[in-house]
């Protein structure tokens, strides 16, 4: 909701005249903050990719850890909804992007050569290598850089994870602290280089942010059954920070911290811990693949349903036309990820696909005949 945010602020933004990057108020810096949200689930994520490596290895399993089986969950989970997507954005530049005016400063407009521009583009991000080979964000989906973050974190967590074999915490933690520091201090240099930062490893510091989380969780640090209007209140300073520093150079170096404690006050605060556990919360959360990847696009028709309900007061502006958009687009990704994205979520979905192919082939073979006998007359 944060990333929906930030994208809608520039959509309005832009409509008003303005330039997108010059703040324009506090409800302009807040949606604008929302960005951070990316960082945010860098760091869940994180979290959840190295809670079973460190269950583990913390309790001397480390042997019961399947490499293949981890890896094989990333593909199977991730790969069929994210190809659908590549597939729907050649649709969509097919139909769509190649048609626009020429006055419209879209690389795909009026481009007689499109089809190659969008196939290069497109084999790029089907192996996660937009911000390497293009030097910057996905041309047909530029919200999809992040993920190729995720799919770098992907590969080396299981690394990353044997810091979790130290049987000292105190050491443990020393370690992920500092891989916190000097990733920050170091990705206020990579975020300027040549990819601009489509490295993991100008993002690496939330992610082990998740992995300190983890620690902490797993060992009982802190009491995570307690509740307190306390930690509702920290959870309103991290915001405040968040908003209130935006993008300036100190967000390297405070933000990867900031958001630990975030989650930490997500967990403790009264308020908080209750509204992040109601079920339509989680049913959104569940749906975010879904909302990340269709949500931009989704944006440009949201926001002319928005537009008979603009005030031309800018701040108002902002708030009314995000709240509309985002219902919006929740609902149409709801049908969306119930298509494309659920029937993945199943760990056995691959077994049960093949099953299903058997049980048709049999359906198909003529009564009275055995496979054998009936496969000739087909081949024929």
């Amino acid at each position: 909701m944060g990333v929906i945010a930030c994208h809608a602020r520039d959509f309005v933004i832009f409509h008003h005249g303005l330039p997108v990057y010059q703040s324009t108020g506090p409800v302009d810096r807040t949606l604008e903050a929302g960005h951070y949200g990316v960082q945010l689930f860098f760091a869940i994520s994180g979290f959840i990719l190295a809670l079973p490596f460190a269950k583990r290895m913390l309790s001397n399993e480390a042997n019961s850890l399947r490499l293949k089986d981890y890896y094989l969950r990333r593909i199977t989970r991730i790969e069929p909804p994210y190809i659908i997507h590549l597939i729907f954005l050649f649709l969509l530049s097919a139909l769509i992007f190649r048609r626009l005016p020429p006055d419209v400063h879209y690389s795909l407009s009026q481009n007689s050569h499109w089809l190659g521009y969008v196939g290069s583009h497109l084999l790029a991000s089907l192996i996660y290598s937009s911000g390497f080979i293009f030097g910057g964000h996905p041309a047909l989906n530029i919200v999809l850089w992040s993920l190729e973050i995720e799919v770098q974190f992907y590969l080396v967590a299981p690394l990353l994870a044997q810091v979790f074999r130290i049987s000292s915490a105190r050491k443990r933690r020393a370690i992920i602290a500092a891989g916190m520091i000097v990733a920050s201090v170091l990705s206020t240099d990579i975020n300027k280089g040549i990819f601009s930062g489509t490295w993991l490893l100008a993002h690496i510091q939330y992610f082990l942010a998740g992995f300190l989380l983890v620690d902490f969780y797993l060992t009982k640090t802190f009491s995570f059954s307690a509740r307190g209007f306390r930690w509702d209140l920290v959870s309103l300073a991290v915001f405040a920070l968040i908003v209130s520093v935006g993008q300036s150079v100190w967000s390297f170096y405070l933000f990867p911290w900031a958001i630990l404690i975030g989650c930490l006050a997500g967990f403790h605060g009264r308020v908080g811990s209750w509204f992040l556990s109601r079920p339509l919360i989680a049913t959104v959360g569940g749906m975010c693949y879904t909302i990340y990847m269709y949500h931009y696009h989704l944006l440009s028709v949201a926001m002319r349903a928005a537009i008979p309900f603009e005030t031309n007061i800018l701040w108002q502006d902002l708030i009314i036309q995000y709240l509309i958009v985002a219902v919006l687009i929740v609902l149409v990704c709801s049908a969306l990820f119930a298509v494309f994205e659920r029937p993945f979520m199943r760990r056995d979905w691959p077994a049960r696909f093949w099953s299903f192919i058997r049980r048709k082939e049999v359906a198909v073979t003529p009564a009275g005949l055995a496979p054998q006998q009936a496969e000739a007359p087909v081949e024929r």
